[in-house]
């Protein structure tokens, strides 16, 4: 797995929905993503994480996890986040959404001097493909350790 970074300063240009309210900013809860993920995320990340979703037609195209700082990700510094795992439906693909909302999110969440991380499987040549859409670069490789915590491997 590789880590890609992207600073706040890299966004030159601005990022603009097709129309309001398209990408969708959602806290984690059971009625909405389910028990799992809920359970899951809100523990993973005490609570400190939310989903970024686009809806069409009342179902879900595409969605994005962001994590601010916290222990499975100790890398992570106090302005930066961390985006994933993402997944956009199958129909769906190959339409630049995943930039897009990689865009879309880090320019909303991130503050000042702050940096956006994604974590992508070497395998995985469309997410790769879309991060460099978005402005990310490869920084170093990253392994998950001990109760999924990731370090940086060099």
């Amino acid at each position: 797995m590789a880590l890609w970074v992207l600073h706040k300063e890299a966004l030159k240009d601005r990022v603009s929905a097709p129309e309001d309210g398209w990408v969708i900013r959602e806290r984690i809860r059971i009625r909405t993503h389910g028990l799992k993920a809920a359970l899951y995320w809100n523990a993973a990340a005490f609570g400190n994480c939310c989903t970024y979703s686009i809806y069409h037609e009342g179902s879900v195209i595409h969605r994005s996890y962001v994590i601010h700082r916290c222990f499975k990700f100790p890398f992570l510094k106090r302005n930066d986040i961390e985006i994933g795992p993402c997944r956009t439906e199958e129909a769906w693909r190959g339409r630049n959404i995943y930039p897009f909302v990689l865009k879309w999110i880090a320019a909303g969440e991130l503050e000042e001097q702050g940096r956006a991380f994604l974590i992508i499987s070497e395998n995985n040549k469309s997410s790769m493909a879309g991060a460099r859409k978005a402005g990310f670069q490869k920084m170093c490789g990253v392994r998950k350790g001990f109760f999924h915590i990731y370090r940086i491997s060099g």
